[in-house]
């Protein structure tokens, strides 16, 4: 054999082998890059489920230990500094400030309901615990004041009512998506009031601001 064919097949088997070593590469490669993809998304998934146990953890720490107490204590005792503009838009003061505290979705934190009582508007708005331990406001509740309120039996909600005149107000009160829901009512779930039209469930105590037994 000659030279030049000697050398030509060389060269033909380096080219090869570099070819082959190219190969091994590349697919050791994307098998790294899967590898990688995958424990990155096992990370991410794993580090969201951490951030939401977290979360739950908090809440939960808040709910079980009196630490809710202070945080609406301080909501209630800072009520007469908020300027408060009642939803129906009329232009009238605030002559009575008050709290109720219920657990209006069985969740184990009890919710804070402020009562900005003027004449004849009343406003209540509502506060939970957020998963960071900070108060969360669900939203604002227009009444006046012939309002009241009534426990749910299995605390799933909390009832509505307004005597206006000739015409009474039934309102059903949970919570949805991180927000106060209100749903219009024809009349009272059976079982809520007696045949004579008087409540069988426990009406909600209204506090005045001042009293804070409420959250003791």
């Amino acid at each position: 054999m000659s030279r030049k064919k000697v050398r030509v097949r060389v060269l033909l088997m380096l080219i090869n082998g570099k070819s082959e070593k190219k190969d091994e590469t590349s697919s050791a490669a994307v098998v790294a890059s899967g590898t990688s993809s995958a424990e990155s998304s096992a990370n991410g998934s794993e580090g969201s489920e951490s951030q939401s146990a977290q979360a739950q953890e908090t809440t939960m720490a808040v709910a079980s230990s009196t630490a809710y107490k202070a945080i609406y204590r301080n909501l209630v005792n800072t009520m007469a500094d908020s300027n408060h503009v009642f939803e129906s838009g009329e232009n009238i003061g605030v002559d009575q400030y008050g709290y109720n505290v219920y657990d209006m979705n069985n969740d184990g934190i009890p919710e804070l309901i402020l009562h900005y009582i003027g004449n004849p508007s009343c406003d209540a708005v509502f506060y939970t615990i957020g998963t960071d331990g900070n108060p969360v406001q669900l939203g604002t509740e227009a009444g006046d004041l012939r309002t009241g309120y009534c426990e749910s039996p299995d605390h799933s909600c909390l009832y509505r009512y307004s005597s206006n005149g000739p015409d009474t107000i039934y309102e059903r009160l949970t919570i949805a998506n991180g927000r106060l829901n209100v749903e219009k009512l024809d009349v009272l779930p059976e079982g809520l009031v007696d045949s004579s039209g008087q409540f069988t469930t426990p009406m909600l105590r209204l506090y005045d601001k001042s009293d804070l037994k409420g959250l003791e």
